[in-house]
C-alpha cells in the first residue's frame, strides 16, 4: 500500500489559513478529483476519489497504469498544534542511520523515542525539535543528524492521500496546489509494504511557480500535465 504526503519539507511551523485550506478544498472539487462531499460528517476535510482523480498523475503513470490505479482511497487535509513526523505509520521499513558515525539505529528504538516524545510534546513538556541518543557513539541527535534513507518531514500541516496507485504525480498540478497553500510542498512516500513503484525515488521535491495569494475566479479545467 503507497500512501502519500504533501507538504512543506524544511518549515515544520507552517500552516495554511483557513481561507487558504478553504480554497484548496474548492479547487479540489471544482477539478473533479475530490468527491464534493466529506466521506463523514466529523470529518469535514476527508474525501473519497472524484471522478477526474486522474488528474492527480503525470502522463506517464495515465499510460502505464490501469485506470482504476489511477485514484486513491482518501484524500485529507491535516493540521496539528505541534510539529509531527512524517510519514505517520510506525510499519514504514526506515533504515536508520547516524549521520556522525554511520552506525545503523534500531527502528523500535527510534519510534519508542518518538511516541514519548509526541506524548510530552502534547503535554508541552517538551518543545520541538526531537532528538535521541545514538547508542554507538552517544551523541544526542536531532532527525537531520539521522539518515531515513528516504525522504522525510515534521509538519504541522499536510495533504494525506491514502492508497494511492503511485508516486508519478502531475507536477502543474502539485505547483498550483503549492500556490493556494502558500509555500511550496515536497512529497512523502509511506510505504506500508515492500513493493516499491519504481519511480519513488524520482519524485522528492517540487518547486512550483511563483507563490501568490489564491485567486478568487473560479479555475480552468486542469487538461494538460
Amino acid at each position: 500500500m503507497l500512501n502519500l504526503y504533501l507538504t512543506p519539507l524544511h518549515h515544520p511551523t507552517y500552516q495554511p489559513s483557513t481561507a487558504q485550506v478553504q480554497t484548496l478544498k474548492e479547487f479540489l472539487i471544482f477539478q473533479q478529483i475530490i468527491h464534493p462531499q466529506p466521506i463523514e460528517a466529523e470529518q469535514a476535510f476527508a474525501f473519497s476519489s472524484g471522478l477526474e482523480s486522474k488528474q492527480l498523475f503525470n502522463d506517464d503513470a495515465i499510460e502505464a497504469l490501469l485506470p482504476a490505479e489511477l485514484s486513491f482511497e482518501k484524500l485529507e487535509i491535516v493540521q496539528s498544534e505541534k510539529p509531527l513526523f512524517l510519514p505517520r505509520s510506525r510499519e514504514v521499513a526506515f533504515e536508520l542511520a547516524c549521520k556522525q558515525c554511520h552506525d545503523s539505529i534500531e527502528r523500535s528504538d527510534f519510534y519508542k523515542a518518538l511516541d514519548q516524545y509526541e506524548k510530552y510534546l502534547s503535554l508541552d513538556i517538551l518543545q520541538y525539535p526531537f532528538t535521541i541518543e545514538c547508542i554507538s557513539c552517544q551523541m544526542n541527535l536531532t532527525a537531520k543528524q539521522i539518515d531515513f534513507n528516504q525522504e522525510v518531514a515534521w509538519s504541522s500541516a499536510w495533504i494525506f492521500i491514502e492508497e494511492i496507485g503511485s508516486t508519478r504525480l502531475n507536477h502543474r498540478l502539485i505547483k498550483e496546489i503549492s500556490r493556494i497553500w502558500g509555500h511550496e510542498l515536497g512529497v512523502i512516500a509511506e510505504h506500508i509494504e515492500d513493493e516499491l513503484d519504481d519511480f519513488s525515488q524520482d519524485f522528492h521535491w517540487i518547486k512550483p511557480s511563483r507563490l501568490s495569494r489564491p485567486r478568487k475566479n473560479k479555475w480552468k479545467k486542469s487538461t494538460h500535465r
